[in-house]
């Protein structure tokens, strides 16, 4: 974590197996918030995300939760879809619901890969919680 700079001001974002990764992050570590995309909690069958080592133990849900908005009221967030090209609808809301994300659904956009992503950008800069404090007189 010192070598990211990652601590309880940092709001992480993690896309597919990012997010996997953004999740085991919270399960040790204070953040100030955390956004996942496409996000998952098993292998799906495949070796190349069984060997990547993320869903090789029980995911500590509650953790995740707490220590995914610890230093804020940012809170945690999930994007998904529908029609995502590689994930089942099932894994994304079984995410969402055990670590009671705010869920964000918008069918049409499959596994988030085009590079614009204004919702993102929205979550991001509109919230009052990421905004920096002007310092005070005192």
């Amino acid at each position: 974590l010192e070598e990211l700079k990652c601590d309880a001001t940092t709001v992480v974002v993690g896309h597919s197996s990012g997010a996997a990764c953004a999740m085991r992050l919270a399960e040790n570590h204070e953040l100030a918030g955390l956004v996942l995309v496409s996000a998952y909690h098993t292998d799906l069958g495949d070796e190349g995300e069984k060997s990547a080592g993320y869903f090789n133990r029980p995911w500590l849900w509650e953790r995740i939760r707490s220590n995914g908005s610890a230093g804020s009221a940012f809170g945690v967030h999930q994007f998904g879809a529908a029609d995502d090209c590689f994930l089942p609808l099932s894994e994304q809301v079984h995410v969402a619901s055990n670590i009671g994300a705010n869920f964000i659904r918008i069918d049409g956009r499959s596994h988030y890969m085009d590079p614009t992503f204004p919702e993102l950008l929205s979550l991001l800069t509109n919230s009052d919680e990421l905004r920096p404090t002007p310092p005070t007189s005192e």
